[in-house]
């Protein structure tokens, strides 16, 4: 999957074969991902940020 955007030790990455699902991107640190679909704005899956929390 192509990366889109690195911010930090964050990877937007962005699959344009994923079909039959709603528009969506993955955000990768390390071995953890997490799936947000785009309309609106919805964590799918998510990892357990240590000690800090995801803000949407």
């Amino acid at each position: 999957m192509p990366t889109v955007l690195q911010v930090g030790p964050y990877s937007f990455i962005f699959f344009s074969s994923d079909r039959g699902e709603p528009a969506h991107i993955h955000v990768k640190r390390d071995r953890q991902l997490v799936k947000f679909w785009l309309s609106p704005v919805w964590p799918l899956s998510s990892f357990r940020p240590r000690g800090r929390s995801i803000d949407i």
